[in-house]
């Protein structure tokens, strides 16, 4: 008798934990919809909600976290996007998300590294270089800026932007004839592209 009470015990466990599971993704997938409406105070409500039913769900904490960014809460979002990246670290979009949170939080050096590590998994990203460069342009960073797009250009040497960021960086450096070759190099690129 206490076989079969374990037996059916465990059989209506699996089943109420099914339907948690069934029922978070349900509300993820609202709260998607809401949020693609732009409508972030709603998607975050249905969001809390699935949170509630699996703390654990990485897909529930990167669209709370991109929420939380869209409310300009980078404290939780940051929070939100670090547990995530604990849960998926191979999963580049929490990672370029989690970059956006610490820029928005003012800390460049943690959105920096955030990128490194979108890098690590897909290195040949050229617009995560762009916005590692940048990054470290506004942190005043001009000589790791260099390497970045110096790293971009052997990736993509037609890339407009990676050549007007080094040239933005090389001038800051006091370089100006070298920053004046890379100005020349991107609007050539650009007018290049424009008459494709």
């Amino acid at each position: 008798m206490k076989k079969i009470t374990l037996v059916l015990f465990t059989i209506l466990l699996g089943i109420h934990l099914q339907s948690f599971a069934q029922s978070a993704k349900k509300l993820h997938k609202e709260a998607l919809g809401a949020f693609l409406r732009s409508e972030y105070n709603s998607s975050l409500d249905l969001l809390n909600q699935a949170y509630a039913l699996e703390p654990e769900n990485e897909d529930v904490l990167l669209l709370r976290g991109r929420t939380f960014l869209q409310l300009n809460k980078a404290t939780e979002a940051i929070n939100d996007l670090s547990k995530a990246a604990t849960i998926a670290p191979k999963n580049t979009d929490i990672f370029e998300n989690l970059s956006e949170a610490h820029k928005l939080n003012g800390d460049f050096s943690q959105a920096i590294a955030a990128l490194d590590n979108y890098l690590k998994i897909r290195p040949k990203q050229i617009s995560i270089y762009r916005q590692k460069a940048n990054l470290q342009i506004l942190k005043k960073d001009f000589a790791e800026a260099v390497k970045t797009c110096n790293t971009a250009i052997t990736i993509d040497k037609e890339d407009d932007s990676i050549h007007f960021l080094q040239a933005v960086a090389t001038d800051s450096l006091g370089n100006d004839l070298a920053a004046e070759n890379y100005y020349r190099n991107a609007i050539n690129i650009a007018l290049e592209d424009k008459s494709k």
